[in-house]
């Protein structure tokens, strides 16, 4: 009898290793053998025995797990005894615990069930060039402005790295980098955000795989308005004339190498016109030239060169130099702040002609103006920093802000920084009006020939009306009035 249980401890002992080794197999009868090899009356346990086995692939990229056994009657498995064996082969890694679950709930014997899967590795995307401009083929000019973003540099990514089930890293392949970036005349590239713009405004093209900007777009021909409004961002230069109700909009500036007639010019910079201009409207940023002008309206805010000013209307915040060839100021309206010189005012025909000369009575209203919008501003900005300071000595003091408190200083000094932009273009545009200014206060008249009767002069405030005719003129104003030299 003792004999008969030392056997049995036996097999409880072999039963017992196995479970805290899984793996090997717990279908081995023979222990319920006795030394003559016959079964003894324990051998029923063999029935309820069972092996786990985990196998790997040959590139460790997954694994199977099966629950080996042929007896009749078998001992129900659980999570914990896989979960060893699992364990026990060093798999660590893409384990599916829900195929596992699914195996002790179904009690799935003698058939491989995949339990464990590596990651692939996602190797990097090259990087790669991104247009952010099209190309309409029935648009022979590309417009396009200062600081317009005309591609993008899309940088590579590293990719993903992925993982065996043993849990060794398998490292990903990073893309490679977009290195010819199409950069061409008057573009600039950006290596922080990867952005290529145009440096100035022009006419964009795309070739050979260049992005470049001319800022120079040439007519070889005569515009009308059959040629449609001309509109560029850069010059715009017509070797020919200009007639028909045309319009030509350039963001720099014009020439015409022949005449303009009926047509609208307006410039970004300077205009130039070599020959005569009859019955058009020019419009300048910057200084004009013209030859002969006759029945226009003319706005520069620059100085004005030509030749003769016939029945025009002219508006121009610098000078005016009318002494080319014959000279000639008939006519119309010519009004400037600064100074106008001329060979001839009027006609002998004694057409009435009228020269107004430093009147800075708008440009003076509209200086009060911003002057008051600039003021206050800067009351709302002395407003905005006397808050802030005190929240932030609050914040000092007690070491925190309530959410409110830290939403409205946030917002504080958002709206202090829009606040002093705003104030930049302001400033800018009094200081304008002060050059203005003093530009007016040296403001003077000369006719190197002579002045017709029905010339009328006003100077600021002070009017003098020609009713002969005087030689020589040069005029200018002191505290009593227009005085002649």
């Amino acid at each position: 009898m003792n004999e008969a249980f030392k056997e049995l401890d036996s097999v409880f002992d072999s039963i017992i290793d196995e479970i805290e080794n899984p793996g090997r197999s717990y279908g081995v009868t023979d222990i319920f053998r006795n030394l003559h090899g016959e079964k003894t009356e324990y051998a029923d346990y063999a029935k309820v025995v069972y092996t786990i086995v985990v196998r790997v692939a040959d590139d460790n990229m997954s694994a199977t797990i099966n629950v080996i056994s042929t007896a009749d009657k078998i001992r129900r498995y659980t999570i914990g005894e896989l979960n060893r064996a699992i364990r026990a082969k060093g798999v660590v890694y893409g384990i599916d615990s829900e195929a596992l679950m699914r195996m002790v709930s179904k009690q799935t014997f003698n058939r491989d069930v995949v339990f464990a899967k590596g990651s692939v590795p996602e190797n990097g995307k090259d990087g790669y060039l991104e247009h952010l401009i099209s190309f309409p083929e029935d648009q022979k000019v590309i417009n396009v402005k200062a600081d317009t973003p005309l591609c993008k540099v899309v940088p590579p990514t590293g990719g993903t790295h992925g993982s065996d089930i043993f849990g060794k890293v398998i490292p990903a392949v990073g893309g490679a980098p977009f290195t010819d970036v199409p950069k061409g005349e008057n573009t600039e590239f950006d290596k922080k955000t990867g952005i290529l713009s145009s440096s100035t405004g022009g006419n964009l093209s795309f070739k050979n795989g260049v992005y470049s900007i001319c800022d120079e777009y040439v007519l070889n021909c005569n515009v009308t308005k059959e040629n449609g409004k001309i509109e560029f961002s850069g010059t715009v230069i017509v070797n020919g004339n200009v007639s028909g109700e045309a319009e030509i909009v350039a963001g720099k500036n014009v020439v015409v190498k022949g005449k303009v007639t009926a047509s609208k010019i307006t410039a970004g910079k300077n205009i130039e016109i070599e020959y005569a201009t009859k019955s058009s409207v020019i419009f300048s940023e910057g200084d004009i030239s013209l030859m002969n002008c006759t029945d226009s309206e003319i706005i520069c805010k620059g100085n004005i060169t030509c030749a003769s000013l016939a029945n025009c209307t002219v508006n121009c915040t610098g000078d005016i130099d009318c002494t080319v060839n014959q000279g000639n100021i008939t006519g119309g309206t010519v009004s400037c702040i600064g100074k106008v010189s001329c060979i001839t005012a009027g006609s002998r025909l004694h057409e009435i002609t009228e020269i107004n000369i430093g009147d800075c009575s708008d440009i003076i209203t509209e200086r009060v103006f911003l002057l008051r919008s600039l003021n206050r501003i800067e009351n709302d900005v002395e407003k905005i920093v006397n808050r802030i300071k005190a929240l932030e000595l609050q914040k000092k003091d007690l070491g925190f802000l309530s959410i409110e408190d830290q939403d409205f200083l946030a917002a504080a000094k958002r709206i202090k920084k829009q606040k002093e932009a705003d104030k930049i273009p302001l400033k800018q545009k009094i200081d304008y009006i002060e050059k203005l200014i003093d530009i007016s206060n040296e403001s003077v008249f000369k006719a190197q020939r002579s002045v017709h009767a029905n010339v009328r002069l006003k100077m600021k405030d002070y009017r003098r009306e020609f009713d002969a005719e005087f030689g020589k003129v040069t005029a200018f104003v002191n505290d009593f009035g227009i005085v002649l030299s």
